[in-house]
């Protein structure tokens, strides 16, 4: 690829002036073409997709990239023309989902005991860029369902991401800092049918 080292990764002041270089630029028509098929023809590269995901890891490592990242992230979403035009991308990405199993399980519950708490986790509710799966917003109780394999749960004996059961319990501090009662219900307890919901029965009356 023109222009390019493979292996070389620029340092951060180069990539700062390059970003400054690019700002404010307007692409033809015909640049933009060019950089899409280029997009695509390198997304086909399996050595490039490794390379790419083993540099991103490395970014992500080092605390000061990901506070930085954090810190860009909270503030794009303080800006409220911002956040709406990419909640709606999310909505629209979100057109034809659908709740999976053990949320449909849930759905049901709440249904037998004529609860109030909805199912949004299709991308319909959205609160300071996160989705929660159930929500009744006047009583301020959400409900989150964590599948025990992709949320990593320890009863289960999935311990191949701590940093994904770090990000569902800093989501929950999040919700709660917003004042919002939040109850977690995880895949398992759903086979136990009458204890899951009296803890879901429990949550619902809770005042």
């Amino acid at each position: 690829m023109r222009g390019r080292v493979k292996g070389f990764v620029c340092s951060q002041i180069t990539r700062d002036k390059m970003s400054m270089s690019h700002t404010g630029m307007k692409f033809t028509d015909e640049h933009k073409k060019r950089i899409g098929i280029s997009t695509k023809e390198r997304v086909k590269d399996v050595e490039y997709i490794k390379n790419l995901r083993e540099v991103m890891i490395g970014h992500w490592k080092d605390p000061v990239y990901a506070k930085n990242q954090s810190d860009a992230i909270k503030k794009y979403w303080q800006d409220p023309i911002w956040a709406e035009k990419q909640t709606e991308k999310c909505l629209e990405g979100n057109q034809k989902a659908h709740p999976n199993k053990p949320e449909c399980q849930v759905i049901e519950i709440l249904k037998s005991l004529s609860s109030s708490i909805n199912y949004v986790g299709d991308g319909t509710y959205w609160i300071s860029g996160m989705n929660p799966d159930f929500i009744d917003e006047k009583k301020k109780k959400i409900i989150e369902v964590c599948g025990c394999y992709w949320h990593c749960c320890s009863k289960c004996g999935h311990h191949h991401n701590i940093e994904q059961r770090q990000k569902d319990a800093s989501r929950v501090k999040k919700f709660k800092r917003l004042g919002y009662s939040v109850l977690v219900v995880w895949e398992h307890e759903l086979k136990q049918s009458s204890s899951v919901i009296a803890k879901v029965s429990n949550f619902v009356d809770a005042s």
